[in-house]
């Protein structure tokens, strides 16, 4: 391999001074914080750089560190490949420097690896294919689980470009298996959940729906399982959910429209935000197109097409311009357009084969192959050897009683070895059992202080409820003796209406915790929206006119019904309308909006009060105590309602999220699911 070697200063002159080595080991510490996450940002180089300026003469890990860094840098980041292969090959002779070791020998394999994705992103396969072949031929035995993933999903990669889709698969798989002997750092999850993604779409290029949906199914488990182990990565996960959702719009757009469009614009919403895969987002409004195309929806799919055609501009695509193209002909044919049909068929043509010319490398290079014909000339090579080895036995016999000492020798050595190797597996093991009973232990804590916190929130329901029942009544008890007086009635109806709700919420409580396991669901009934918001109207009235508020309530409709229950929708909503006073100032103005969309019944509740900071908007819906915050007058915040809110509306199978801008105000959204569709008039209920 012909490449400049970036060794820099390993070695120096004299020993470092204590300033140098306080700076080298800051510089590990980033670089190994930096490599545990995915991808290689500005940000990071160029905190790494000035201190890898300061800490020179640098150990052979800290210096193996930071070439992986600048390679990946180079290569995913930059896409400046040519630098990126300088420090592959910088990295190839600074391990092949060192002593043979496993961490030493993981460093090869994944240095020759590093150099094969260069080589195969600049579309030279036999040098990336060779490369490959000597990672795989570093660990020939496939000791390193870890390194062997590695080595396993780039051919899974390759053979899918290849549209090799089972061989693909096969290895897809394997790197999978291979991987729980890797690191657990987010970096290594995140490709796990990715290689089970692949497998599913490697079956989905193979028309195995059952296969793929599998997959796809076991990749989103996998999410749900790890995420907790990962905070702060809520951003990934989202992202890695909107692809799955895409991946499996494409079984479902075979024989489920319905299903397969919906999946398709859940994942665009997934992906078209600033930072996130906004490419992936363009490849899903194509599919989405494509599906509407396929389902005689062609104005559909044009409106969808014009969306693209903006992306396109902005982030150029070679494989979804060209899909785009040829959908563009297809729905100008349909209408008719000769001329435009004609246009775009061309511009398809003249696209596919200069693809075509781009791909025929690859299509004529066979991986599997070149890496066997390499396999079988090594080994022609080494049976070459040892025959000339064995003449010269033959022919040097006197010394063969020398060549039975050396043979000894080495036997001794490697028994000297195995036993350090096993003496090695036999504390490895050992912490192994000592850290699994500490996850025991841990494990049988926290799930005493489940119980325990479901225990304590039954006697509060418990203890609640009788003192509730007694007011509702005291309430029935009142009305019966003023029935007459029609204000106090008023007034009545909606401190019985109150209790009721209440009393509903506790009876809830109190279900969801004896559950045997341990999950609770809140009741699925009809519910009025309606009658709640009125209500809510109602009670929320002396606290909006105690601070000087104009509220107000909305609705599109008489009776506007959704899936859900009275108690618990209205303790949403009251929480919401009360947030809203707390924290919008006097003599502006907060109004609930009730409204029969297409699919849900959608709720909005919206003031013009002091806003909700960017970095609180990701955590609002969480008990994090760091969303607390004072209202306009001092009121104080507990910092548990929203997520409660929350907790109910998904128990509905609904869903709720916000838009703030500070000090403009902010707007509450909820949506939820509805029995059957229906169009209803405005009515209105408030002050003004």
């Amino acid at each position: 391999m012909s490449a400049t070697i970036l060794l820099g200063m390993i070695v120096g002159c004299g020993f470092p001074s204590a300033s140098v080595k306080s700076s080298e080991k800051k510089l590990g510490r980033i670089l190994d914080s930096v490599m545990s996450q995915p991808g290689f940002s500005e940000q990071s180089l160029q905190l790494i750089e000035p201190l890898y300026i300061s800490s020179q003469p640098l150990d052979f890990k800290t210096q193996d560190k930071y070439y992986d860094f600048m390679c990946g840098y180079h290569h995913i980041t930059t896409h400046n490949q040519d630098s990126a292969l300088i420090y592959a090959d910088s990295l190839i002779y600074l391990v092949n420097q060192q002593e043979d070791g496993e961490d030493i020998l993981r460093e090869k394999i994944m240095a020759h690896i590093s150099a094969g994705d260069i080589y195969q992103s600049q579309n030279k396969y036999t040098q990336a294919y060779y490369q490959y072949y000597l990672a795989k031929m570093v660990d020939e035995d496939n000791t390193d689980r870890c390194a062997y993933s590695e080595y396993s999903y780039r051919l899974g990669m390759v053979l899918y470009k290849k549209n090799q889709f089972e061989e693909a698969a096969t290895y897809f798989k394997s790197a999978f298996e291979n991987s729980v002997a890797c690191n657990n750092d987010f970096a290594i999850f995140y490709r796990r959940q990715e290689v089970l993604g692949n497998t599913g779409l490697s079956y989905t290029r193979l028309n195995n729906a059952d296969s793929a949906l599998y997959y796809y199914n076991q990749a989103s488990k996998f999410l749900d399982s790890n995420e907790k182990s990962f905070p702060g990565q809520s951003h990934y996960f989202a992202v890695a959910r909107a692809v799955l959702d895409g991946n499996t719009a494409q079984v479902y757009a075979k024989f489920d429209f319905e299903r397969a469009k919906s999946l398709y614009k859940k994942s665009i919403s997934g992906t078209r935000n600033p930072g996130e895969d906004v490419g992936f987002a363009l490849d899903m409004q194509t599919s989405l197109a494509e599906l509407y195309a396929a389902n005689n929806k062609f104005d559909s799919s044009l409106m969808l097409q014009q969306e693209v055609a903006k992306g396109l501009d902005t982030i150029p695509d070679t494989n979804t311009r060209l899909r785009f193209n040829k959908l563009m002909w297809q729905i100008q044919d349909h209408k008719g357009n000769t001329a435009e049909a004609y246009r775009w068929l061309v511009l398809y043509n003249k696209l596919y084969d200069s693809l075509s010319i781009v791909n025929r490398s690859l299509n004529e290079a066979d991986i599997i192959s070149e890496i066997k014909r390499r396999e079988s000339d090594y080994k022609i090579g080494v049976l070459t050897k040892q025959s000339t080895i064995n003449n010269l036995y033959v022919a040097i016999a006197c010394i063969l009683l020398i060549a039975v000492t050396m043979i000894l020798f080495t036997l001794l050595n490697n028994w000297k070895r195995s036993k350090r190797y096993a003496k090695s597996l036999e504390s490895l093991n050992h912490k192994i059992n000592s850290q699994n009973a500490d996850l025991q232990a841990a494990y049988k804590d926290l799930e005493q202080k489940g119980k325990d916190k479901d225990r304590l929130l039954q006697i509060i329901a418990h203890d609640l409820r009788n003192p509730v029942a007694g007011l509702a009544s005291m309430t029935y008890l009142l009305k019966e003796e003023y029935g007459n007086d029609k204000n106090l009635m008023k007034m009545l109806d909606v401190m019985e209406t109150g209790c009721h709700d209440a009393l509903e919420l506790i009876n809830n409580i109190l279900i969801t915790n004896t559950n045997s396991n341990g999950e609770g669901k809140y009741n699925e009934k009809m519910v009025n929206v309606t009658q709640v918001l009125t209500n809510c109207n109602m009670m929320m009235q002396g606290q909006a006119h105690q601070k000087k508020i104009h509220f107000r309530t909305i609705t599109l409709g008489p009776d506007l019904i959704a899936v859900g229950d009275t108690a618990g929708l209205a303790r949403v909503m009251n929480n919401l309308v009360s947030n809203a006073i707390k924290f919008t100032p006097p003599e502006k103005n907060i109004a609930v909006v009730a409204s029969d969309a297409e699919d849900c019944i959608r709720i909005e509740v919206r003031d013009e009060g002091i806003g909700i900071p960017e970095n609180l908007k990701e955590k609002i819906f969480t008990s994090d105590h760091d969303t607390r915050r004072q209202g306009t007058n001092g009121e104080i915040s507990f910092g548990y309602g929203l997520s409660i809110c929350k907790e109910i509306i998904e128990g509905y199978g609904g869903d709720i999220w916000l838009d703030s801008v500070v000090g403009e105000g902010t707007s509450f959204y909820i949506d939820l699911k509805k029995p059957q569709s229906g169009n209803g008039h405005m009515m209105t209920k408030g002050s003004n």
